[in-house]
C-alpha cells in the first residue's frame, strides 16, 4: 500500500504542476486538463498495483489440498437443432443502396461426450475417459441417470445420448482421491530474516523441487533411489489417508525419505532451505532408511507452534521399520496434537518488492508521465488553437508574466 501511495503522490505532484503551468489563468483549459490528469493519475495507481503484485510474487506458494470424489459421470454425445439469424441482401432502395433483412436458419450442434467427477464439496471437475473407465470398473455400479434426445436439421442424422453415473459407496479401499493445488501467500517464507535459512543454493533448488510446485501429490517423496522401497499400493494408501485428514484437519502428510547409506540428517536442512520451509498445511517427516526400511535418523517439521507431535513421531519411529499402515494409524492416534498454523499472526509483515520490479516501475511511470504531457499538450492545442489562446502563446505569456 505504501508503494502505491508513493507512486500516486509523486505522479499527482508532477502532473498537477504540469497542468497548472499549461493552463494558468485559463479556466476552460484547466477543466479539460483536470479530467485528463485524473485519468492518468488513475492509470499510475493501476500500474503501481500491477507492479506491486508482480514484485511480491515471491510470497506466493502452492500447497496441495486433498478431497474425496463421491461420484463420476459420463455424458454421451448428442445433437441439437438450433436456430441462428443472419443478415441477407434483398434488393436495393431508390438510391441504389443494398437493403438487408434478417433471416432465420437452422444448424445441428454437437455436444459431448463429457466425463466429470464430483468431489465431496459438490465441485465438478473434468476427467479423462480413461480415468472414468478405471473408476467405473472399480466401483462397479454404473447406471443410466438421464437421457438427451437428439434433434437435427436433416432427418435420420440426430444423435441421442445417455448419461451414466457411478457413486462411491464410502469404503476406504475404493476411495477415489482427488488433489487440488492452490496458491496462497506466505509472508514468513518470503521474508528471509524471519525464516532462518541462508540464500537457497541454485543447485539444491533444482534438485530438491517443492512437490506442490511440480504437481507431485504423492505423499511419499524421494530425491534418490529410496523411493523404490514403497510400492504403488502403499503410496495410494497414504493418498487416501490424506483425503481424510485434509478436509477434517487441513493436514497434508509427506514422508520425505532418503537412503541412509548415502545421506545423513544434514539433508533435512538442505531440503528445507531449497523449499524455503514447508507449506502451512504440511506435516513433513524426513527419514533416512536402510535396506530393511528401518529409520536410522528421523526429523519431523511443520509450522506448528506446539511441536509435541514432532517429538512423538521422532521418538516412536526412530530405529523402527516403516510400515505405511502402522505409520498412518500412529498419526490417527495423535491427531489431537495437530493444529495448522494460522498466518494471521504475521499480517504485520511487509513484503519487500524486488529491485527489478522497482526499476521497471520507475521506467513505466516516466513513460506514463511523458505520455500524459504529450496528450495534454495535443488536446489543449486542438481545442484552444484560436490564435490568441494557442498553447504556445499561453505558455509564453505565463513565462513573461513570471519574469
Amino acid at each position: 500500500m505504501i508503494f502505491i501511495l508513493c507512486n500516486l503522490i509523486l505522479f499527482t505532484a508532477l502532473s498537477g504542476a504540469t497542468l497548472l503551468a499549461l493552463t494558468w489563468g485559463k479556466w476552460e483549459r484547466l477543466q479539460m486538463g483536470a479530467m485528463i490528469t485524473l485519468g492518468f493519475i488513475g492509470g499510475s495507481g493501476m500500474l503501481a498495483m500491477i507492479i506491486l503484485f508482480a514484485g511480491t510474487d515471491n510470497a506466493k506458494y502452492s500447497e496441495i489440498w486433498n478431497y474425496k470424489v463421491v461420484s463420476i459421470k459420463h455424458t454421451e454425445e448428442w445433437t441439437v437443432r438450433e436456430s441462428r439469424t443472419r443478415e441477407v441482401s434483398c434488393g436495393t432502395d431508390k438510391k441504389g443502396n443494398t437493403k438487408y433483412r434478417t433471416e432465420t436458419y437452422y444448424v445441428t450442434e454437437h455436444y459431448g461426450p463429457y466425463w466429470n467427477s464430483t468431489d465431496e464439496y459438490g465441485d465438478v471437475h473434468t476427467i479423462s475417459q480413461e480415468e472414468y473407465d478405471k473408476w467405473a470398473k472399480i466401483w462397479g455400479n454404473s447406471k443410466v441417470v438421464g437421457h438427451h434426445k437428439g434433434t437435427a436439421t436433416l432427418l435420420h442424422t440426430a444423435i441421442s445420448g445417455d448419461i451414466f453415473q457411478c457413486v462411491w459407496a464410502g469404503d476406504f479401499d475404493r476411495m477415489y482421491p482427488f488433489h487440488y493445488i492452490r496458491n496462497y501467500v506466505n509472508k514468513v517464507r518470503a521474508t528471509k530474516n524471519i525464516w532462518s535459512t541462508a540464500e537457497p543454493d541454485a543447485k539444491d533448488k533444482a534438485l530438491f523441487t517443492r512437490p506442490a510446485d511440480v504437481g507431485n501429490v504423492i505423499p511419499i517423496v524421494s530425491y534418490d533411489s529410496s523411493g523404490s522401497m514403497f510400492n504403488d499400493e502403499e503410496k495410494l494408501y497414504l493418498e487416501r489417508k490424506n483425503c481424510i485428514w485434509g478436509p477434517s484437519k487441513q493436514m497434508h502428510l509427506m514422508l520425505v525419505i532418503f537412503n541412509s547409506k548415502d545421506s545423513g540428517i544434514d539433508m533435512v536442512a538442505r531440503v528445507l532451505n531449497a523449499w524455503q520451509g514447508p507449506n502451512k498445511n504440511e506435516l513433513c517427516v524426513f527419514m533416512g532408511l536402510d535396506a530393511d526400511r528401518k529409520t536410522t535418523w528421523i526429523q519431523t517439521v511443520s509450522w506448528m507452534d506446539d511441536t509435541t507431535l514432532h517429538a512423538l513421531i521422532n521418538d516412536h519411529w526412530l530405529g523402527k521399520r516403516i510400515d505405511v499402515k502402522e505409520f498412518a494409524g500412529f498419526i490417527d492416534g495423535n491427531l489431537k496434537n495437530w493444529k495448522r498454523k494460522s498466518f494471521k499472526d504475521f499480517d504485520y509483515i511487509r513484503i519487500e518488492i524486488c529491485n527489478g520490479a522497482k526499476i521497471i516501475d520507475c521506467i513505466l511511470q516516466i513513460l506514463l508521465y511523458i505520455g500524459y504531457v504529450i496528450t495534454l499538450v495535443v488536446v489543449l492545442r486542438d481545442n484552444f488553437s484560436d490564435g490568441r489562446h494557442s498553447y504556445s502563446n499561453s505558455y509564453r505569456s505565463i513565462y513573461d508574466r513570471r519574469r
